[in-house]
């Protein structure tokens, strides 16, 4: 990757080999802001994740569950992965970022039930 391309991403935390970063969209959608997350295996085994994106602005509130697994050394980044949002409809700022309740593990997430 280009250094141009790695250094617009912030890091968030970095956890079992799982790498989280994002980049902050000012108007993603031309009205409100915007946050694409880009998830990093640099282990040299699948692992597992879930965790839940917390985002806060001035008076708003809201969060976003995430779940899944990476093959070793793979990226994942984007709405096609489900990992961009626009989470305010009333158009406020997102003035903070965060995650919460992160849990990562070799292997793929067991099977949901089926029911």
């Amino acid at each position: 990757m280009e250094r141009w391309q790695e250094n617009a991403w912030t890091h968030i935390v970095e956890r079992e080999g799982l790498e989280i970063s994002y980049i902050f969209y000012r108007k993603a959608d031309n009205r409100r802001d915007g946050v694409v997350l880009r998830l990093r295996n640099d282990n040299d085994y699948t692992v597992r994740y879930a965790f839940t994106v917390v985002f806060r602005g001035p008076e708003s509130r809201d969060t976003a569950r995430v779940e899944g697994a990476l093959e070793p050394g793979q990226m994942r980044t984007g709405e096609e992965n489900g990992l961009f949002w626009v989470p305010f409809d009333s158009g406020a700022t997102i003035g903070q970022l965060g995650i919460r309740d992160i849990d990562v593990g070799r292997g793929r997430p067991d099977p949901s039930p089926q029911g």
